[in-house]
């Protein structure tokens, strides 16, 4: 134990056999009182470093059943006290490659926080997920992957959305209302299964982009049930020059009314009123 040298009184220096092992600053300025593990110029209040394989920090409380590390701030608006990942020795932008920080989120009253998440691209150190006061999660300019292929996001209740449900690399994206089996799905080619109802609680139009066919696979047919108002039925470009036909033996026709509102049975082209 002894001073760095009769030049500089400021520091003291713990070396086991020459090695400096621990170093305490004194003197003025921002280095006053900082202490340095592996350093003999500590540049905070507490600078561990090494240059070795081995771990830098270890916390361990083995009589409890946690171990934890508080880093705290001073409560006021957008404080924040958080933990980068670096590289070098400085702490600018440039030299922090991620970040995570609790942000103090109230003005006065009631502590709130958010948590914040950060990488950087290109020297710029952006925002990228919030998990905020109330437990919603925001994330800002990106994408949310899933690796499992069967991956589910869960309310913990009765509501589930899954993501490449059983198709595989395919990809797919399902709804599960409880259970194992899907209430709705959306196949990467654009085909949907709805096990339920379509409910439209306002007056709105279902439009499809070219000729499509709504079918039952099961054999039970298809019934349209309007209690109150009208049932448009419009084939066509516009209600102007639409028609309506009826087909059997899998696509053959075999009734139509033109846009005119004339009925032809056998005919595309009935020019009379049936």
């Amino acid at each position: 134990t002894g001073y760095q040298s009769s030049n500089d009184l400021n520091r003291i220096n713990i070396a086991p056999a020459g090695n400096v092992g621990l170093t305490v600053r004194g003197g003025t300025g921002s280095s006053n009182g900082n202490v340095g593990i592996g350093t003999t110029s500590p540049a905070a209040r507490l600078h561990t470093k090494e240059t070795g394989t081995v771990n830098s920090a270890i916390f361990e409380n083995s009589g409890q059943a946690y171990a934890y590390a508080a880093i705290k701030v001073n409560e006021a608006q957008n404080n924040k006290a958080g933990l980068s990942f670096a590289v070098g020795d400085a702490l600018a932008s440039t030299h922090i490659q991620a970040e995570i920080h609790g942000l103090v989120t109230n003005n006065g009253g009631a502590l709130t926080g958010d948590l914040v998440f950060k990488t950087n691209q290109g020297d710029n150190l952006q925002e990228r997920m919030r998990i905020n006061s109330a437990g919603n999660v925001t994330i800002n300019a990106g994408n949310l992957f899933l690796a499992n292929s069967s991956s589910r996001i869960s309310n913990g209740a009765s509501g589930e959305i899954g993501f490449n449900y059983n198709t595989g690399a395919t990809g797919g994206l399902a709804w599960y209302g409880g259970g194992t089996s899907s209430t709705f799905s959306v196949t990467n080619s654009g085909n949907l299964s709805l096990s339920g109802h379509i409910y439209l609680s306002q007056p709105k139009t279902i439009s499809f982009a070219n000729a499509q066919t709504i079918r039952d696979n099961g054999g039970g047919g298809l019934a349209i049930r309007v209690p109150v108002y009208r049932l448009d039925l419009i084939a066509g470009t516009n209600a102007a020059n639409g028609h309506i036909t009826f087909q059997t033996n899998n696509g053959t026709e075999q009734m139509r009314v033109s846009h005119g509102g004339n009925v032809g049975i056998g005919t595309t082209s009935p020019t009379e009123k049936l």
